[in-house]
């Protein structure tokens, strides 16, 4: 991942006089993703170290999905 987001700094730094907008916008667009990205890593490695502290049991793949399902309604309602 780390070699194309290289590459595409590098192809930005090049188009950037001629299509500074479009540049701009690919720029800052992959920034938030990153950072999102690294948010929901940090969350990951911090739920998972700490997961027996909180349930004894895996989670059906039924029960997670159904989760995921009503977290992303819940988003979607917010945004």
């Amino acid at each position: 991942m780390d070699q194309k987001l290289n590459k595409l700094n590098l192809i930005i730094d090049q188009k950037k006089n001629k299509y500074k907008n479009i540049c701009l916008l690919w720029k800052n667009y992959i920034k938030i993703k990153r950072l999102r990205f690294e948010t929901q890593l940090n969350m990951a490695i911090e739920k998972l170290e700490n997961i027996d502290n909180v349930i004894n049991n895996d989670i059906s793949i039924d029960n997670l999905l159904l989760l995921t399902i009503i977290e992303q309604i819940e988003n979607d309602r917010n945004n």
